[in-house]
């Protein structure tokens, strides 16, 4: 936030509250990135053919700029040396790739059967091949196969490397 809000004194007329009121508002967090947040890329990992029953998993990982890993892995915005808070954004597209109709569980043009899935994810901190880590884990309780599509992207705040002061 650029600075502190405008205080209204008693007496302040109407003409003189609105701007400083707008002003007020203007200063306001719109999202987490205006409390000093940082953001990562965005993956799609596929979970292709799952049949009727199957439950599947996966992890992606959170890495540093240049950094990469064996599993899927979304990249923090700067050099960071852990994460003390994270708030992962999952998408989950059922059969069809970033079309709003496919999007878990409200997608439009999905099916009844199509939205038999349960799908879970367990937020890491202490991975060892990155940052942090997200475990995606679902089960396809449709009786036809089918492929999901979940796009993954997070908010963080870094953690202070050790013997630094903030």
């Amino acid at each position: 936030m650029a600075s502190v809000p405008n205080r209204l004194q008693e007496g302040t007329n109407y003409t003189q509250a609105i701007p400083l009121i707008n002003d007020n508002f203007d200063k306001v967090a719109a999202d987490v990135t205006s409390l000093g947040a940082g953001q990562t890329t965005t993956t799609t990992v596929t979970f292709s053919a799952i049949t009727a029953g199957t439950t599947f998993r996966d992890t992606v990982v959170i890495v540093n700029p240049g950094g990469s890993s064996s599993y899927p892995y979304i990249t923090a915005g700067s050099i960071i040396a852990g994460v003390s808070a994270i708030v992962p954004s999952m998408d989950v597209y059922i059969d069809t790739d970033n079309d709003s109709g496919y999007l878990y569980p409200i997608g439009v043009s999905l099916s009844v059967a199509q939205k038999a899935l349960a799908i879970d994810a367990k937020l890491d901190l202490t991975t060892a091949g990155g940052v942090a880590s997200l475990t995606i884990s679902g089960r396809n309780y449709d009786s036809s196969t089918h492929t999901y599509y979940v796009r993954i992207k997070s908010a963080y705040f870094s953690s202070k490397a050790p013997g630094s002061f903030s």
